[in-house]
This record gives structure tokens, sequence and C-alpha cells, in this order.
């Protein structure tokens, strides 16, 4: 009986197949390192390159031969030195243990590029020495995407801080260095077109110095700045030689210093607002090359610089019309009070002597005589009338009209002021009517009130048509308030021919004209009731239609509700009074 076979195999070519499997392994993982497109080194404990692979050579700029046998430093941004060092350090009192770090390299042509690395330290051989396997991946678009990010907030945040926008032009172009730039450069277009050098700062301080000293001598833009301010688009150029900077510059000694500066990429951008160029910022890098990402950064930034300056602009000329204003309404009411005195003592005195003739002080005189005198008075009171209505607008122009709150009863102010015109109603043909509640109490300036009702009656009266004018006091929340809450209305409405809607907001100017409008009125009434209707935290409004009358309402503020039980509680209906002009009065 034959047993089982035995398999002979042959120890020389076993040993030839492993090696075979193992030179072929080697050979995948050769290829693989070699190919791969990543970084790979393998630092000793000295920090020398034992190995890098072709792709991390070239990557970098760099043939394998170059980089075997140098320092690690030699691919490493100089301020990142001391931090390599120490990274290597302790990766390699840690044996087998992964450590991950980012840093700056450099590349052959001077280009900064920031990685992160995975690195191992693990025993070469028997003689116990360690190397640092090290992985290496470009993460430079996403950090400076983060830091862009970063940076557009903190300059956003800093232009919104404050109208000077100088000093916050000045700040974020110390933000942009060194966080999108090696230096940067603002300008600004004054009122005639003139170009203002806002900042120039520089990451280097000596470098910062010289450049502020040799502008300081030259007063020529550069030929790319002047072709953003006067086309108002951006110029993006990269990868600049000596020769190019020159030709891009335009001028020999500006050329001359920004290659001292340090001068590869550029961005010029325009600081546009409403249609118009206020001003460019300039964004420069002497390490690598700008892309479209950073143009777009640089375009997102100078549209909310050119935001803060316009914003600062407008207010600045509105602070300035405001002061002109204010000097020439200054000047005005000093005009005014000056020829207002001047004017009103001869008229009154010319009022004195009339009246002394009248009362017959050099002899008796003719009915026909005194009712010529009477004239004569009557015109001369019209003239004071109206020199004190000059006053009046003067006086609220400069905000000099002053005020007198206490607690007053609506409702009396308003018969007291149309009684003082019942007897001018009657005379012209008007009944003067008056709907009010039996009281009605709020916190105001009762003079100020009773001036603004005469205006109010007083302009019915000398533009109405025969028939009625009625005053109204009421409570009122709704309707054409000048605003919400509660309010007061106290109008007064006349029979009048109406004002066409054009021309309704330009009977609250000054001496504006209006359509028959009477001959002896100074032309201000209105323009100073609306003023003073204001300054009691009120309006005066007009509600009118052609042929059919015209209403003008004060309204006033209800500050507060009365408390229950205390006189004088505007009650949610209350009884109303209503008075009525007598059809004849004496004048």
């Amino acid at each position: 009986m034959w047993g089982a076979r035995r398999s002979i195999v042959d120890p020389a070519a076993h040993e030839r197949a492993t090696e075979r499997a193992l030179r072929e392994s080697e050979e995948r993982l050769r290829f693989l390192y070699e190919n791969n497109p990543t970084m790979y080194f393998i630092v000793d404990e000295a920090g020398t390159i034992q190995s890098v692979n072709r792709y991390g050579a070239e990557y970098l700029g760099y043939t394998v031969g170059e980089l075997n046998g140098r320092s690690v430093l030699v691919v490493i941004h100089p301020a990142d030195h001391e931090k390599v060092r120490a990274h290597l350090a302790e990766c390699i009192r840690t044996p087998g243990q992964v450590c991950q770090w980012e840093f700056r390299k450099v590349r052959k042509d001077g280009s900064v590029i920031w990685v992160q690395e995975l690195a191992r330290a693990v025993r070469q051989d028997d003689s116990g020495k360690l190397a640092v396997l090290i992985v290496c991946e470009d993460i430079t678009v996403a950090k400076r995407a983060a830091e862009a990010l970063r940076f557009l907030t903190e300059a956003s945040s800093v232009l919104a801080s404050s109208l000077d926008y100088e000093r916050t032009l000045s700040a974020v172009a110390r933000l942009a260095v060194p966080a999108v730039a090696d230096y940067c450069m603002v300008n600004v277009l004054d009122a005639r077109g003139n170009v203002e050098r806002i900042v120039l700062t520089h990451r280097d301080p000596e470098k910062e110095a010289l450049a502020r000293e040799r502008t300081g001598r030259l007063d020529q833009l550069s030929d790319v700045v002047r072709k953003v301010l006067d086309t108002g688009e951006p110029v993006l150029v990269r990868n600049l030689s000596k020769d190019e900077l020159a030709r891009l510059i335009g001028n020999e000694d500006l050329a001359r210093l920004a290659n001292q500066l340090g001068t590869r990429s550029v961005i010029v951008t325009p600081l546009r607002a409403r249609g118009r160029v206020l001003g460019s910022i300039s964004l420069v890098v002497s390490d690598h090359d700008y892309d479209e990402s950073d143009l777009e950064l640089a375009n997102n930034l100078a549209a909310r610089a050119a935001l803060a300056v316009d914003n600062a602009t407008l207010y600045r000329e509105s602070q300035r019309r405001r002061e002109e204003l204010e000097r020439v309404t200054e000047s005005r009411a000093l005009l005014m009070r000056g020829f207002s005195h001047d004017v009103k003592n001869p008229l009154g005195a010319a009022d004195g002597y009339a009246q002394v003739l009248a009362e017959g002080a050099f002899g008796e005189l003719s009915e026909r005589q005194l009712d010529g005198i009477q004239r004569i008075r009557r015109s001369l009171h019209t003239s004071l009338d109206m020199i004190q209505d000059l006053l009046e607008l003067a006086r609220a122009e400069s905000g000099q009209v002053a005020l007198e709150l206490a607690r007053t009863d609506l409702t009396a102010v308003a018969h007291e002021a149309a009684e003082d015109f019942h007897a001018q109603a009657s005379e012209a043909g008007f009944a003067l009517n008056v709907d009010a509640p039996e009281e009605l109490f709020i916190e105001t300036d009762s003079r100020r009130v009773r001036q603004v009702l005469h205006n109010l009656i007083s302009n019915a009266v000398k533009y109405g048509r025969k028939g009625s004018i009625t005053v109204t006091v009421e409570t009122k929340g709704r309707g054409p308030a000048p605003g919400p809450g509660a309010w007061v209305a106290a109008s007064v409405t006349d029979t009048g021919p109406g004002i066409p809607v054009e021309r309704r907001e330009r009977v609250f100017q000054e001496f504006a004209s209006q359509e028959h409008r009477a001959p002896r009125s100074s032309g201000v009434g209105l323009a100073i009731s609306r003023r003073i209707a204001r300054l009691l935290g009120g309006d005066v409004t007009l509600e009118s239609e052609s042929g059919r009358g015209s209403t003008f309402t004060l309204w006033l503020p209800q500050a507060r509700q009365p408390e229950r039980g205390e006189r004088g509680a505007v009650r949610p209906s209350p009884r109303r009074r209503r008075s009525r002009a007598p059809k004849t009065a004496d004048r």
C-alpha cells in the first residue's frame, strides 16, 4: 500500500521567489513613492533630508538631487525654522506616534505655500538610529480663504465703526498687512478730483519708513493706479519681473521704490459708490501670486470701503450745509430783528400821532377826517402785525421760541381764540362756530397753541368765502396724525375755494404765493404755525378739496391720560359744547 506523497520544495527556488516578491513589492512602493501627487520626505535626527520623492522636489521647484543631503530648513520659511526644529525634536522623542503640524514652505522661486504635515519617527536599522517619515500636503488655498474671511469680517467691523473714513481706511490697511498683502496703499479723490494718499503701510517697519520718505518726495501716481482711477476697472498682475514692474508703474523712481519694497503680484481695485470712483486700494505681495479669488476679496473689500467713504462724505456735506444754514439763519434772524426794531419804532410813533389827532388834540376833526385817520391807523396796525410775524419767524428759525408747558384746557383755548375773531369774522360775513368737549386737558403751552389757532382762523377769514368757519377740538388716534399713539386735534374748517393738491404743501412755505392772497398778509403765518406745532411735539396738516373748503389741523400729543376722577379727564365720548358767533358784532 502506497503512503501519501510528500511535496519536496527546493530551498534555493523558494528563496529566489521570496526575493522576487520583495523586489516587486519594493518596486510598487517605489513607484507610488515617486509618482504619487503628494510630497514625501525622510529626514534624519539632525534634520537632513535623506530622501524626497520626485513629485515633492518638483512641486517645490527642485530636483531630487538638489534636496537630498541638505537641511530640511532649506525649504522652510525663515520665520518658521524654530517651530519646525521643535516639532521634529518632539516627534523623535516619541517614536511610533503620529505628529501633525502646519507651517510655511518656500519654493525655489521664493514663493511661499502653507503645508500640513503628518510625521512619524521610525528606526532605520539595527543601529537604532531614527528617521522621520513625513507626508506633506499643500493647504495654501484653504489657509488663505480662512484668513481672507477673517480679515474681511474684521475690516467690515472697522469700516462700520466710525464716519471718520481716513481713520477707518488706515485701520483697514493695517489689517490687510500682513493678512492679505505685504504692503497696502489707499488713495481717495477729493471734491476737485485731486488724489489724496490716505495710508501706505508695509509689513517691514523699515520699508514702510522708506516708502513714506520716498513717496513724500514723489507727487506722481503709478500708471496702474491712474488707469484704475480713470476707468473704474480693477487690475490683477502676476509674476512681475523688474522690467515688467517698470512698465506697469510708468515712473522710474516709483518702480525702483516698488522693487525695493518687494513686488511680485499686484491688485489695484477702485472704490466705487453710486456710479462714481472715489479712490483706489492697492494690495501687493512679494512671495506668491494673487489669483482670481484674491481679486474677488479685494473687490469685496473695496465695495465696503467705498460705501464707508461715501457715507462719511454725505455726512460731512450734510454737516457743512447744516452749519451754513445755521449761520445764514442766524444772520437772517439778526437782520430781521434789527430791521423790525428800526421799522416798528417809527410806525408806532406814527400810530401815536394819528391817535392824538383822532382825539382832537389839534382841533376838532370832521367825520371824513376821522375816517381817514382810522384807515391810516388800520394800515399801521397791519404793518406792525406783519413785522411781528417776521420777528416770530426769526425766533422760530433760530430756536429762540420759548415754551412754557402746563396743564391746559384745550377747549377753553379754542373758545378764547374764536372769541378774538368773532368781530372780524362777522364783518367778513362768516359765522364762526366752536365744536368741542366740555373740557380737554393736555400738557402744552397755551399761549403758543392760541397763537397757532389765531393764525389758522385768520387764514380762514382772509382766504375763505362767505359762509362758515368751524373750530373743532377732539381726540384722535387715526387719520393724518403725525404718528402712532393718542393725539388731540384742533381743526379750523372753512367754506372757501379749497387748495389744489399740487399747492397744498407750498402753503406752509414762507412767503409762498397763494391765489387770492389777501393784500395785507405777511405770508409767514402758516410757516410759523407749523414750526411752533413741531416744537410742541405735533404738526399742522391740511385737508382740502377744490371748491369745497379746507381744514387745517393742529395736532398735539396727548402725553398722558388723567387719573380716573381727576378734573378734566378726557372721557371716551365726552358731551360736546357748541358755540356760535353772533351774526353781528361791534368791531
